[in-house]
C-alpha cells in the first residue's frame, strides 16, 4: 500500500513527448527554429540495368 502511495505522489504529467522526431502531444519550441545555412545536394544514381525514365524520376525527386 505504501509503494502505491509513493508512485501516485511522484507521477507528473508529461509536457511534450517526441518519438522519431514526431511530437505526439504537447508543444515544442523547435517550431520557430530557423535553418541558418541549408545545404543543397544532388544525387546521381548508378544503375546500368535500370529503366532510364525511372532513374531520371528518382534523381529529380
Amino acid at each position: 500500500m505504501m509503494c502505491s502511495t509513493v508512485l501516485v505522489a511522484e507521477s507528473r504529467p508529461s509536457v511534450a513527448f517526441e518519438l522519431f522526431g514526431i511530437k505526439l502531444w504537447g508543444s515544442s519550441s523547435d517550431e520557430d527554429a530557423d535553418i541558418v545555412d541549408p545545404l543543397r545536394y544532388a544525387v546521381t544514381i548508378s544503375a546500368p540495368d535500370a529503366d532510364k525514365d525511372l532513374v531520371k524520376k528518382l534523381e529529380n525527386a
